[in-house]
């Protein structure tokens, strides 16, 4: 794939380091169109021990400052000054040659500062502006680089030398935030680009994206690109020209080990921006009433349908993905199978139409004999169309599938209820979810429900009367102590070894550290509108190790292996 020099330029300049440039004398009271900080570093030291401690108690800390302290410590750059914060700035230009970007890194001395660089094969050389420096950046960087001292800080300028000059240069105090006490943070202020260089930069990156597609194949992915690309231009031109700002900002809290990371869009008032940001309802699930207090994890799912450009794309991309599905079962599928295949596509659109198309998954228990039942629907539309196809190729597939599943099985109130029989499940699935060893299936006008284990109809029957409820777009959590207890019913003895030392002694640890946390941890994505359009990514350490609520299927399959009989090969015949 070819890029341009001036594509290149484009992207490095105005994306990695958004769209900054060297300000002109009459521009000072506009303000840089991009800051940036992040903490000290003995700030992020500090936080990393706290939230170590938190994830896996002292025994993971004493781990980590034996193994991983030193490749973080401060010493490792004695004339970084670790008391102060990082930040970086730039200003907007209509000319992408005069964009300058400017890292500000705080030093304890000057000297040592420039021997220390020097050490890592970084050159630098005095220039003929007063106090500056030229930094030997290879032939492969498209601009030059400049570093100055000020203000107990070395500020790198990428571009030129005119952002260090006097009249220009901004100080520490006009750039740092002191308020702001997040471990780390972005602003692109979008309303002081001017509207040459935005144009510019989303024509290159329509550009840029062309350029890809050669190297694309077939004619269905090409057109999915296409599709979402028309999509994320458009959008982007709208951010362009009616957006306000953009900021990035990464929050930490130590005392639970967990990361929080926030986009925030503001658009300009009274525009059709934010119109449509204001518009973005609070998010819903329909199965959120299944987390109750008997919950271990759960995972919802609401597909992002708020807006007509997305179900319109949607809708696409599942029509362009009916053809490829439909042309590859009719290679080695029945009639019947194909039938299936496109009641199934049918039924999929019709949803994504309604704008409303939620997924819900729980894991529930233990009960009193120790055994736990898994439960979720999803939004489905034309369900009955959808289970017609079903019993059809049900009724034209091999005996060996017939046997093991049973389709109108009964009522549960306004459901269809079908079964699927688990053969010959090992010993580890009966352990953990009973002797029932049934999978349900309720058919409802408008969703499918399922479930499996001990409570499996009664979970049902709750599952089909519940209403939507607030629920994050994406909540991937649970109950640590639950967890932790389930883990440890589920792996085997030897995954904790003999003693406490060693990677399987810390899982035992953290296992213990988690069964003294009740409280609510895992992964949530959200969208949210108002004022701004927040999309924020939760994410709890302690909890997200073990992989979510996914972690009992991959861990039930390593007990339940450790409790299978081993299977005897059969005698070959002479």
């Amino acid at each position: 794939m070819r890029m341009t020099f001036p594509l290149m330029a484009g992207l490095v300049l105005g994306l990695a380091a958004p769209l900054t440039a060297a300000p002109r004398p009459d521009e000072r009271t506009a303000g840089p169109a991009l800051v940036g900080q992040a903490r000290s570093w003995n700030d992020m030291v500090a936080m990393v021990r706290e939230g170590t401690k938190s994830l896996g108690g002292d025994k993971l800390l004493a781990e980590f400052e034996k193994e991983g302290l030193r490749s973080i410590s401060p010493d490792n750059f004695p004339s970084i000054d670790p008391s102060k914060p990082f930040a970086l700035y730039g200003l907007a230009d209509a000319d992408l040659k005069k964009c300058r970007l400017v890292i500000m890194i705080p030093v304890k001395n000057q000297e040592e500062f420039l021997n220390r660089i020097g050490e890592l094969n970084i050159k630098t050389e005095k220039s003929p502006e007063e106090g500056t420096f030229i930094v030997a950046t290879g032939a492969g960087m498209p601009f030059p680089v400049h570093l100055k001292f000020n203000e107990g800080y070395a500020y790198f300028s990428l571009g030129g030398a005119d952002a260090l000059a006097p009249k220009t240069i901004l100080p520490p105090k006009e750039v740092i935030n002191e308020k702001d006490k997040s471990p780390a943070f972005i602003t692109l202020k979008v309303d002081r680009m001017p509207p040459e260089l935005k144009k510019f930069l989303v024509a290159n990156l329509n550009e840029f994206i062309d350029q890809g597609k050669e190297a694309i194949t077939t004619a269905e992915s090409k057109e999915m690109v296409n599709i979402l690309q028309s999509l994320g231009i458009r959008w982007l031109r709208l951010f362009a020209d009616q957006g306000k700002e953009i900021t990035f900002r990464l929050d930490a809290d130590p005392k639970t080990a967990s990361l929080k990371f926030d986009i925030a869009l503001e658009a300009m008032p009274k525009t059709a921006l934010a119109a449509a940001i204001a518009r973005r309802p609070a998010s819903t699930n329909a199965f959120a009433g299944l987390i109750t207090k008997d919950a271990v994890q759960w995972m919802m799912l609401s597909a992002p349908l708020f807006h007509e450009d997305i179900q319109e794309v949607l809708v696409k991309l599942v029509t362009l993905g009916e053809k490829a599905a439909v042309g590859e079962v009719a290679k080695i599928g029945s009639p019947e199978m194909i039938a299936l295949t496109e009641a199934g596509f049918k039924s999929l659109l019709a949803t994504l139409k309604t704008g409303e198309m939620d997924l819900g998954l729980v894991l529930r228990g233990p009960n009193k004999d120790g055994h736990y039942t898994a439960v979720g629907g999803i939004q489905m539309q034309e369900t009955a169309d959808l289970e017609k196809a079903a019993k059809t190729a049900l009724k034209a597939a091999p005996e060996e599938i017939q046997k093991w599943i049973k389709m109108d099985a009964g009522k549960l109130g306004e459901l269809n209820l079908h079964e699927i029989r688990v053969q010959d499940g090992p010993d580890g699935l009966q352990n953990f979810f009973g002797k029932d060893q049934t999978v349900y299936i309720g058919v409802g006008k408008n969703a499918i429900y399922f479930a499996y284990g001990p409570d499996a109809k009664k979970a049902l029957a709750e599952t089909a009367a519940l209403k939507p409820a607030p629920s994050a777009a994406y909540d991937s959590s649970g109950n640590p102590k639950k967890t932790a207890q389930m883990m440890k019913k589920l792996l085997p003895p030897e995954a904790f070894g003999n003693d406490d030392e060693g990677p399987t002694g810390i899982m035992k640890t953290m296992l213990d550290s988690m069964e003294k946390n009740e409280k609510t941890a895992g992964m949530t994505l959200d969208l949210t509108g108002g004022e701004k359009l927040h999309l924020t990514l939760n994410y709890s350490l302690q909890f997200g190790f073990l992989g979510g609520p996914t972690s009992f299927f991959m861990m039930g399959g390593v007990r339940a292996g450790a409790m299978a009989k081993p299977v005897q090969a059969a005698p070959k015949a002479k």
